[in-house]
């Protein structure tokens, strides 16, 4: 967990009600002087605290799993995340079972909001009307101020953009823009082997396609958004936040489908409830669609899924270079989401504290 403090930042004291903590977020955890009561300015040194990661978070309750069974400090700086920004609180320890801490929920929680933290991975469909002509994208992510989509066509920097897209479950609602960067995205070269030819992506009529340049990222700027239109801006983001929280890196197996192939199978790297990087044996498009059976916990779970890049890996002495794809996971049912969501809590878990 990044302790970073060259980004602008704005300390929110909050009430304990009103914190999101998410379950499964990695932690750290220092001595706090009784004297204190809040936490300091800045934090202490990373390497001398205790790793450990967030299990359990009620109103009256709260749990960290460690990454040793050493006694913890009766007092306890603790810095993790939030929804809205990294999370600072002092909490008192009620006992401690092995690498189990249960602890007493501070009464406010100091949360650095960080305006990085606000542009998330989101793959949602936008419609892009643009000089007269039209064309449907998908999004790589979005802000509140603006959004990066995969466009099948260059558009020039400063040319105004209207954005239909469609945020979670309301009406689709056109968003004033201006081009602020467009860079062509050209399709990596194989790891040693010919790319087979793939579908292309809906593109306005005239634009000329090539295999090597399917289309640009381009970023956007809203302007002039209305206060309804903030709001569902506001919650479209809060939403995908929440599900790109907790991440793992950890080797996870999975299957996929893409270019209406079979299913192939394959290792990913990193996973959240909202994305996941996996290695591939070829380049994928960014707005494609994947098809993903993930296994964890035992179970598999079936998704659809939208490319947001394809990379080559780095070289790795006696391994074949794979394509580094990252993509987002589209939203399942309630009780899906639910179990896919502890499924990787307990991912988290198992990877900090060394659980079964």
């Amino acid at each position: 967990m990044s302790t970073d403090t060259a980004a602008p930042r704005v300390v929110r004291s909050v009430d304990w009600d009103e914190t999101d903590l998410v379950e499964g977020t990695e932690a750290l955890l220092w001595p706090a002087e009784p004297q204190e009561g809040t936490d300091p300015e800045e934090l202490p040194e990373p390497d001398l605290a205790v790793r450990a990661v967030l299990s359990w978070s009620r109103p009256r309750v709260l749990r960290f799993e460690t990454a040793t069974p050493e006694p913890l400090p009766e007092l306890m700086l603790v810095s993790t995340l939030a929804v809205s920004g990294p999370a600072r609180f002092v909490v008192h320890k009620n006992y401690q079972v092995g690498t189990t801490a249960v602890c007493d929920p501070p009464a406010r929680v100091h949360v650095v909001e960080r305006r990085d933290l606000f542009r998330v991975a989101a793959a949602t469909e936008v419609l892009v009307r643009a000089g007269g002509r039209e064309c449907r994208a998908r999004s790589v992510d979005c802000s509140l101020g603006g959004m990066r989509l995969f466009v099948p066509c260059s558009l020039e920097v400063g040319q105004p953009v209207e954005l239909v897209p469609v945020l979670l479950k309301a009406e689709p609602v056109a968003v004033g823009c201006v081009v602020r960067h467009c860079q062509p995205y050209v399709v990596p070269p194989g790891p040693g082997a010919t790319s087979s030819p793939r579908p292309a992506p809906l593109r306005p009529t005239g634009t000329q396609v090539t295999a090597s340049q399917p289309g640009a990222f381009v970023g956007l700027q809203f302007v002039a958004v209305s206060g309804d239109v903030e709001r569902l801006l506001t919650q479209f983001v809060g939403y995908h936040q929440r599900r790109l929280m907790p991440r793992v890196h950890a080797v996870t197996s999975l299957e996929y489908k893409s270019h209406g192939r079979p299913f192939v199978e394959a290792f990913g790297t990193g996973i959240s409830p909202g994305d996941l990087v996996y290695r591939a044996y070829e380049a994928h498009i960014p707005g494609e669609r994947v098809d993903l059976r993930i296994r964890l916990a035992r179970k598999s779970f079936d998704y659809t899924a939208f490319v947001l890049s394809s990379d080559l890996s780095q070289e790795e002495e006696g391994a074949p270079r794979r394509h580094l794809v990252r993509v987002a996971l589209q939203e399942s049912s309630e009780a899906g989401e639910a179990q896919f969501r502890k499924a990787v809590r307990d991912l988290a878990i198992e990877r900090v504290a060394g659980g079964p």
